[in-house]
């Protein structure tokens, strides 16, 4: 995803989305900032074929594929 191009829920329409990562991470202090931001949540360690891409911060709703965009 691009700075100019935005994730939208299509749920409730907001823009305020978290990417959602997977994996084991290394907590450095630019994880830690982009979790208190909001910009990213954790997933977890396994990616399966429905995992989500995207988190609504509004809705608490998860949507796409991470599959389909990673």
């Amino acid at each position: 995803m691009t700075d100019t191009q935005k994730t939208i829920c299509p749920y409730c329409g907001s823009d305020h989305i978290a990417e959602i990562i997977y994996g084991e991470m290394v907590f450095d202090q630019e994880l830690e900032d982009a979790l208190a931001k909001k910009e990213i949540i954790l997933g977890g360690c396994c990616i399966y074929p429905d995992s989500p891409a995207f988190h609504c911060n509004d809705c608490g709703k998860e949507f796409g594929k991470y599959n389909d965009i990673n």
